[in-house]
C-alpha cells in the first residue's frame, strides 16, 4: 500500500515537471533558435570530459550515425538539439576543424578550441555548407584561414564566440536569417566578417577591432539590422556594396583607418544615433547611392570629411552633428547636387549647415550661426561678413552664377576653406583664409571669375585652380603654404598680376594649361621655385620679382611659345632662371644676378631668342645652354661669374652674338662638345683663363669677337676644323692657343699678346731715351 503511495505521488510530481517544461516553450521566430531555449538546452548538457581532436564531419544529418563520446547525439529537434561541446581542434595547417554539410537538424556547437585551419580561402575553423538551425556559441576559433564560414545557409545563430587572428573572421555566402550577437572578433588579417549575396541579418552588440581591411564587409546583401556594436581600429568600420534596405543603428564606429562607414552602390539604408568619430578619412563616404537617412549621427573627428556623398541622389539628412568636420557633395551634375534634403538642424560644432538650391538673390540675412554653406545653382547673391572655422569645408558653391564672397574669416579648415565647382561670374575679394589644412580657395572647372585682394596665411594650399578658363587672380597675398601659392591645372586665359606670394614652398605653379598671364607679381623667398611653368604654351612672364626663392627663380619645362620679359630672378640659392625642353620662347630683358649656381640655364630647348638679359656675379656660370639647336643668344651681359660667362654643352647651330661675358673667373664663352655654332661679335675681356674656350668642339666659327686681357684670348682643345677670323685678341698672355686640335683655320686676327706688347713699350721707351741722349749731346 505504501509503494503504491509512493508510485502516485512520483507520477504526479512528473507530470507536474513536464507541464512547466512545456509552458516555458516559446516558438522561434526567424533568426535561429530562441534564446530562452537554447540557455534551457546548454543547461541540460550533460558533464563531459574534454576532448582533443583532429575533425569533425557531419554530413547529410548523420547526427546518429555519429556514435562518439564528443557528441552529444540526440534527436536534432529545437527541443532536443545535437551538442558538440569542450572540444579542442588543432588543424595542423590541414583543412577545417568542423565541417558540418547538408544538415537540416538542430544543433548546438559550445565552448570548443578551433585553431590552425589550412591556408586555402576554402578552409575554416568551423564550416558550414547548406545547413541549417545552427546555434555556436562561447568558442575559441583563432588563427584559421576562415574563422567560421557558412555558405548556402538558413536560420544559423552564431554568438558570444571569439574570433581572433583569422584570415578572415566570419565569411558567409547566400545565406539567409543569420543572426551574430554578442562576439569578439579581433585581428583578422583582412576582414572581420564578410557578407556576399545574404539577406535577414542581425548583428547586434558584436567588438570588432583591429582588423586589417573592413570591420563588416557587406556585398549584394539585403535586409540587415546592425545594432550597439563597437567597431574600431580596422581599416574599414563598415563597408556596403551593391546594398540595400539595411539599419545601422547604435553603433560606436571609431578609430578606424579610413573610412568609419562607406557605401558603393548601395541604397534605401538607414543610419541612426551611431558615434562615428575619429575615423582616419571620412566619417561617412558615400559613392553613387540612392535614398539613404542619416539622422541623428555624431559624427566627430574624422580626418577628412564627416559626410562625403559622391553622386549621390536623394538623400535625407536630419539633425546630425559634427565636430571638426562637415558635409562635402561632389557630383558629375546639378541633378545628384540638388536632389537631397538636409536642414539646418544638421550642425558643425552647434552651427548650422546650410543647403540652398536654385535660389536666387540670397545676402546676409539668410545666413545665421553659421558653421557651413553649400549652395547649389545659386545666382546673383552674396556671402558676406562671415566667420567659418573648424569644419571641412567652410563655404561650397556648385554650378552658381555671379555670386560675391567677400570679406569673410575662414580659417582652421581641414579640406576647402572655399570650394567651387562649376561657377562663373564669382567674384571673391577681401577674405581672410588661415590655417587651412588643405586649400584655401579652391575652384574647379571655373570660367571669368575674378580672385582679389585675399589673404592667405600658413595654409597648405592658397588658390587652386582645376580646368580654369578666363579668370583673373589680382593683388591676393599668399603667405607660408607648405605647397603652392598658387597652382593652376589644365587652364586657359588665366591672368596672375600683382600677387605677393612669399615663404611659400612653391609661388605660382602652373600644369599643362595655355594661353596665361603672369604679371607684376613679387615672388620672393619660396622654399622651391618662385615662378613654376609646366607643359604649358603660350604663357607671357612679365615684370615679375621672383628673388631669393630656394631652387630657382623661374621655372619653365616643356612648352612652346612663351614670353618671358624684364623679370628679376636674383639672389636664388640655385639658378635665376632655369629653362627645359622649352621651343620657339623668347627670354629677353630678365636680370638673374648674384644666384647660389648660375643666372640663366637652358637645356634641351631649341628655336628660341635669349637676348638683351643680365647674368652678373653668379657663382656658377652667368649663362649655360645645353642639349641646345637654332637658338639665337645675343647681347646679354654674362659679367663676374665665378666660373663662365656662357657655357655652351652638346650644342649646335646656335648664334652666339653681340653678348659680353667680361671679368669672369673661368672662360668668357666656353663651348663643350659644340658643333657648327656661329660665335661672332661677342665681347670676352678679362677673364682669368680664357676669353673664348673650345673643347671637343668641331666646325664653329668664330668671327669679330674682341677677347682681350685675358690669359687667353681663344684656347682650343681637341677641337677641329673651326673658322676663326676676324678676331682681337689684344693684352693676352697668349692670344691664340691650340692643344691637340687640327683642320682650325685662322684668318684676319689681330693678335697682340702681353709680351708683345712689353717689347713694344721697351722699344718706345728705349727710343725715346736715345732722342733725350741725342737732345742732349746736341746742347
Amino acid at each position: 500500500m505504501k509503494f503504491k503511495k509512493l508510485l502516485f505521488v512520483l507520477i504526479i510530481l512528473f507530470s507536474i515537471l513536464s507541464i512547466f517544461r512545456n509552458n516555458n516553450y516559446i516558438p522561434i521566430v526567424n533568426h535561429g533558435l530562441e534564446n530562452e531555449k537554447e540557455d534551457e538546452n546548454l543547461q541540460n548538457i550533460k558533464q563531459s570530459e574534454y576532448w582533443d581532436l583532429n575533425f569533425i564531419h557531419i554530413n547529410y544529418d548523420n547526427w546518429s550515425q555519429t556514435d562518439i563520446a564528443w557528441i552529444q547525439n540526440r534527436t536534432g529537434t529545437v527541443d532536443d538539439p545535437h551538442i558538440i561541446v569542450n572540444v579542442t581542434i588543432d588543424c595542423q595547417g590541414i583543412g577545417s576543424g568542423i565541417l558540418i554539410e547538408n544538415s537540416n537538424d538542430y544543433f548546438v556547437i559550445r565552448n570548443c578550441t578551433i585553431l590552425n585551419s589550412g591556408s586555402e580561402s576554402s578552409n575554416a575553423g568551423i564550416k558550414l555548407v547548406n545547413v541549417s538551425h545552427g546555434f555556436l556559441t562561447q568558442n575559441n576559433i583563432s588563427s584559421n584561414y576562415n574563422g567560421i564560414f557558412a555558405a548556402e545557409c538558413l536560420n544559423n545563430t552564431f554568438s558570444n564566440n571569439l574570433l581572433f587572428y583569422n584570415e578572415l573572421g566570419f565569411s558567409f555566402g547566400n545565406c539567409s536569417i543569420v543572426n551574430i550577437t554578442n562576439n569578439q572578433i579581433e585581428n583578422s588579417a583582412q576582414i572581420g566578417s564578410i557578407m556576399n549575396n545574404c539577406s535577414e541579418i542581425v548583428v547586434v552588440s558584436n567588438n570588432i577591432t583591429e582588423n586589417g581591411k573592413e570591420g563588416i564587409y557587406f556585398i549584394n546583401c539585403s535586409e540587415i539590422s546592425i545594432d550597439q556594436n563597437l567597431i574600431t581600429q580596422n581599416l574599414f568600420g563598415i563597408k556596403f556594396e551593391s546594398t540595400s534596405n539595411a539599419t545601422v543603428s547604435n553603433t560606436t564606429i571609431a578609430y578606424n583607418s579610413r573610412e568609419g562607414i562607406s557605401l558603393d552602390f548601395s541604397n534605401s539604408t538607414l543610419f541612426s544615433k551611431n558615434n562615428v568619430s575619429f575615423n582616419g578619412r571620412n566619417g561617412f563616404k558615400l559613392y553613387i547611392c540612392s535614398y539613404n537617412n542619416l539622422s541623428n549621427n555624431n559624427v566627430s573627428e574624422n580626418g577628412i570629411h564627416g559626410i562625403y556623398l559622391i553622386d549621390c541622389f536623394s538623400h535625407r539628412l536630419l539633425s546630425n552633428r559634427m565636430n571638426s568636420t562637415g558635409l562635402y557633395l561632389s557630383g558629375s551634375n546639378i541633378r545628384s547636387l540638388d536632389s537631397h534634403s538636409i536642414d539646418k538642424s544638421n550642425q558643425i560644432d552647434g552651427k548650422n549647415v546650410y543647403y540652398y538650391c536654385n535660389e536666387t538673390n540670397l545676402v546676409p540675412a539668410n545666413f545665421s550661426n553659421v558653421g557651413q554653406i553649400l549652395s547649389v545653382n545659386c545666382n546673383e547673391s552674396l556671402i558676406s561678413g562671415l566667420n567659418i572655422s573648424y569644419n571641412s569645408l567652410g563655404i561650397g558653391l556648385y554650378y552658381c552664377v555671379n555670386n560675391s564672397i567677400s570679406n569673410n574669416n575662414i580659417s582652421l579648415i581641414s579640406q576647402y576653406g572655399l570650394f567651387l565647382d562649376h561657377c562663373r561670374e564669382i567674384d571673391i575679394f577681401n577674405n581672410y583664409f588661415s590655417q587651412n589644412e588643405f586649400h584655401c580657395v579652391y575652384s574647379s572647372t571655373g570660367e571669368d571669375n575674378n580672385f582679389s585682394t585675399n589673404s592667405c596665411y600658413n595654409s597648405y594650399q592658397g588658390i587652386y585652380l582645376e580646368t580654369e578658363k578666363d579668370s583673373i587672380i589680382l593683388h591676393n597675398t599668399i603667405r607660408g603654404c607648405d605647397l603652392y601659392a598658387i597652382f593652376s591645372n589644365n587652364g586657359n586665359g588665366n591672368s596672375f598680376t600683382h600677387n605677393n606670394l612669399m615663404e611659400n614652398y612653391v609661388g605660382l605653379y602652373s600644369k599643362e594649361s595655355s594661353n596665361g598671364y603672369i604679371g607684376s607679381n613679387q615672388i620672393n623667398n619660396n622654399d622651391y621655385y618662385g615662378i613654376h611653368i609646366y607643359d604649358c604654351g603660350y604663357f607671357g612672364l612679365y615684370d615679375n620679382t621672383a628673388n631669393c626663392n630656394y631652387y630657382s627663380g623661374i621655372r619653365l619645362y616643356i612648352g612652346n611659345y612663351h614670353t618671358v620679359l624684364r623679370n628679376f630672378a636674383n639672389y636664388n640659392y640655385f639658378k635665376g632662371i632655369h629653362v627645359s625642353y622649352c621651343h620657339n620662347t623668347i627670354i629677353e630683358g630678365n636680370q638673374a644676378n648674384e644666384n647660389g649656381d648660375t643666372g640663366i640655364y637652358v637645356s634641351g630647348s631649341d628655336d628660341n631668342t635669349i637676348s638683351d638679359n643680365e647674368a652678373n656675379e653668379n657663382e656658377n656660370n652667368g649663362m649655360y645652354v645645353t642639349g641646345c639647336e637654332d637658338n639665337e643668344i645675343s647681347d646679354n651681359e654674362l659679367n663676374e661669374n665665378e666660373n663662365n660667362g656662357l657655357g655652351l654643352s652638346s650644342c649646335e647651330d646656335n648664334e652666339i652674338k653681340d653678348n659680353k661675358a667680361n671679368e669672369n673667373e673661368n672662360h668668357g664663352i666656353y663651348l663643350r662638345n659644340s658643333d657648327k655654332n656661329d660665335v661672332k661679335k661677342n665681347e670676352a675681356n678679362e677673364n682669368q683663363e680664357s676669353g673664348i674656350h673650345l673643347f671637343l668642339s668641331d666646325e664653329n666659327v668664330i668671327e669679330d669677337n674682341i677677347c682681350n686681357d685675358n690669359r687667353y684670348g681663344i684656347y682650343l682643345y681637341i677641337s677641329d676644323n673651326n673658322e676663326i677670323r676676324n678676331n682681337r685678341f689684344i693684352g693676352n698672355q697668349q692670344g691664340i692657343y691650340e692643344d691637340s686640335s687640327e683642320g682650325n683655320i685662322f684668318e684676319n686676327n689681330v693678335v697682340e699678346d702681353e709680351n708683345f706688347i712689353l717689347v713694344i713699350i721697351v722699344i718706345i721707351i728705349v727710343i725715346a731715351v736715345i732722342a733725350l741722349v741725342i737732345a742732349l749731346l746736341v746742347l
